[in-house]
């Protein structure tokens, strides 16, 4: 038995005050308001699971078409860019994608090129040798000595 469904029936049968199912099923007054007001309007469909996917999501084909149009580019050695694949998807596919909308799309996927954003485990580590003096890689050998006049 769905929440939903548990909470309007106590309700419903019990008559129980909605401030009261709220303290008893641990969820806020908005949300059982929320329930009846959908259980009047709706009815049983009101029981029912409700998708929690964007209304306005991205479909899946236009996800691949922005993908393909990005892999043919960067194969061709072109630019593959939001402005450019969105260009391409406005002249050439009749479709218009939002510039965040390619951005997404590109970067949630595995294929990308991923470029680190940090210094890997193989780096060395950089030190000074003197206090003032140049940034330079650590190495295993001796410094060098210097000689002074």
């Amino acid at each position: 038995m769905s929440r939903a469904r548990l909470i309007i029936t106590a309700i419903t049968t019990q008559g129980l005050s909605q401030a009261e199912a709220a303290r008893t099923y641990g969820v806020s007054e908005a949300t059982v308001s929320r329930y009846m007001a959908r259980w009047r309007s709706e009815g049983e469909t009101a029981f029912e699971p409700r998708s929690r996917a964007s209304p306005t999501a991205t479909s899946p084909e236009r996800v691949e078409l922005v993908l393909a149009l990005r892999k043919q580019l960067i194969e061709a050695g072109l630019d593959a860019g939001a402005e450019t694949i969105g260009w391409h998807l406005e002249h050439h596919h009749q479709a218009v994608v939002s510039r965040a909308t390619i951005l997404d799309t590109a970067s949630s996927r595995p294929n990308r090129r991923n470029v680190p954003s940090r210094p890997t485990s193989d780096s060395k580590p950089r030190c000074r040798t003197r206090p003032g003096s140049p940034i330079s890689r650590t190495t295993d050998s001796p410094p060098v000595p210097t000689s002074r006049s």
